[in-house]
């Protein structure tokens, strides 16, 4: 994987705050991986890596987006792609 400029390509993360209905893919306060959105999705949803490895859209009324410090940023992403293998 190739490290991107932080600033304009920084990988986002989000809290999921609700899951009403998705109660199977995502998990009450548990950070989730938020990826590019595609063409059609809604603007007002988010699309996130689920509990099934694949990213799907959901609310974004769902999540709290998060920001995380450079360090921070690197040890959970890291913990991400270890997840992942």
């Amino acid at each position: 994987m190739t490290r991107r400029k932080r600033d304009k390509d920084a990988t986002r993360y989000a809290l999921c705050v609700g899951n009403e209905g998705n109660e199977v893919s995502l998990e009450l306060l548990k950070l989730y991986r938020v990826v590019e959105p595609e063409p059609n999705d809604p603007a007002d949803w988010l699309r996130v890596v689920d509990e099934s490895g694949e990213d799907y859209i959901y609310p974004a009324a769902n999540f709290v987006p998060l920001t995380l410090p450079g360090d921070a940023e690197e040890i959970v992403a890291e913990a991400f792609n270890s997840a992942a293998v």
